[in-house]
């Protein structure tokens, strides 16, 4: 068998040791053990958190169609009707929703007043990023500058569609989706972040 050259067994190895990475990362990606830039949440990685958003937009559609065959309202949250995403996520599965109290948790922030936006529109998002008025209203903002840590941040659209967008890339441009169609809101003074409730301190010592 013929040797081969000092060059060629560089070369070899670190086809070896790229082709190991590439698995191995395919294979965490899969599990939703992947997560750039941030402390895992408690909920499983950042896909799998963005198809537990996912749920919830599609079981809200699914809802309205027999809602607006009956003449009912839909389930989009209007503003002013809740004071946090915790309660109105609670809600919504007391209704004929198909939801959970698995389906919904989570640490989603979301948009109230937004049934008549297109679906582009942001409907749920991580909760570590911190949307204000002015950036709804499309002001000049420092979008990174309001994440509270690196990112990134998880969005699920109107239309149920999922993205995960690094701090570096985040701007208005990306939240509205706009370079795929999507705008700013057209009516931003009918629009209101609820935030969910904080998360219950775990029990211990002195604790019921």
């Amino acid at each position: 068998m013929e040797k081969m050259k000092p060059g060629e067994l560089i070369v070899t190895a670190l086809a070896v040791v790229a082709a190991v990475w590439a698995v191995a990362f395919a294979v965490l990606s899969w599990c939703g053990g992947v997560v750039i830039g941030r402390g895992d949440y408690p909920y499983g990685g950042l896909t799998s958190l963005g198809n537990r958003g996912r749920t919830i937009v599609y079981a809200i559609r699914g809802a309205d169609e027999d809602l607006a065959a009956s003449g009912a309202d839909d389930l989009w949250p209007a503003k002013g009707e809740w004071a946090s995403s915790t309660e109105y996520l609670e809600r919504i599965c007391t209704n004929d929703s198909g939801l959970d109290k698995s389906d919904i948790d989570g640490p989603w922030c979301c948009l109230a007043g937004i049934a008549g936006e297109d679906d582009s529109m942001p409907f749920l998002w991580t909760d570590n990023l911190e949307v204000t008025d002015a950036m709804l209203r499309g002001e000049d903002v420092d979008w990174g500058g309001q994440l509270r840590d690196e990112g990134p941040v998880v969005i699920v659209r109107k239309s149920g569609s999922m993205q995960v967008v690094k701090k570096k890339q985040l701007s208005a441009e990306t939240f509205f989706d706009m370079s795929w169609g999507g705008a700013l809101p057209r009516d931003p003074d009918a629009l209101e972040v609820l935030k969910p409730l904080p998360a219950p301190e775990p029990a211990g010592e002195g604790r019921p």
